[in-house]
């Protein structure tokens, strides 16, 4: 961690837990860590209900996450099923958490 103080932000691995991440934030905070350094989270969201998308989203960046990467880990990556979900995922745009 010492590292990313150095660093424009980081990408916790290993699905780490909103509380971590509100750990991991006041660690690097109490170290003087600059306000806009990034923490980046990840996971997946549906295309086919912004609301619900919304609130996936919307613990991580109260949390302190200012990156959502959406991802689609799962096997088979190149079937014809995957590459559609994956094609609606970009065709819905970003999640946005509500206010």
């Amino acid at each position: 961690m010492r590292r990313v103080l150095r660093c424009d932000g980081v990408i916790p691995g290993h699905e780490p837990s909103t509380s971590a991440v509100l750990e991991m934030r006041a660690w690097l905070d109490a170290q003087g860590a600059p306000p806009d350094l990034d923490i980046l989270s990840e996971g997946e969201t549906p295309t086919d209900d912004p609301a619900q998308a919304a609130a996936a989203v919307k613990p991580w960046a109260e949390a302190g996450c200012t990156w959502w990467m959406e991802t689609r880990w799962e096997m088979p990556h190149h079937t014809a099923d995957r590459m559609a979900e994956i094609r609606a995922r970009i065709a819905a745009g970003p999640p946005t958490p509500a206010p």
